[in-house]
């Protein structure tokens, strides 16, 4: 198995495309990574796109949740979204509704993420279509 991770920046938003198994091992090591890179460098605003992900275990899901958690902390959020509804009970029982918020697009995602920039009137939707992918 394997996991690709693809990252997009967009200002002070972060996207990572995840592809394959997030699984025990390589994956789940290069997942971490992925993220710890992320936070030291003070991007502390990320989206996680689960649309490609074909698998997902507990050593997966808890990598996820201990990000977040140290993200919150350090007053960022990490969102997750996935096109495909199905691709979220990859983890049958995990209930992830209940530890993070998961959205069906990134638009969503990133209007979940920036309350506090839609407050002050940005079109968070607007910023993002404006945005081109990398």
């Amino acid at each position: 198995m394997s996991l690709t991770i693809t990252q997009r920046d967009q200002d002070v938003i972060t996207v990572l495309d995840l592809k394959g198994a997030l699984v025990f091992g390589e994956e789940d090591a290069d997942f971490r990574s992925a993220l710890d890179a992320l936070f030291w460098a003070g991007k502390t605003r990320v989206l996680l796109n689960l649309t490609d992900l074909s698998q997902l275990d507990t050593a997966g899901l808890d990598t996820l949740l201990a990000s977040l958690a140290q993200y919150r902390t350090a007053g960022g959020n990490i969102a997750v979204y996935s096109s495909k509804p199905s691709g979220l009970g990859l983890l049958p029982g995990a209930r992830l509704e209940t530890s993070l918020q998961i959205f069906p697009s990134e638009e969503t995602a990133a209007s979940g993420l920036f309350p506090d920039l839609a407050a002050k009137g940005l079109d968070v939707l607007e910023y993002v279509k404006t945005h081109p992918q990398a």
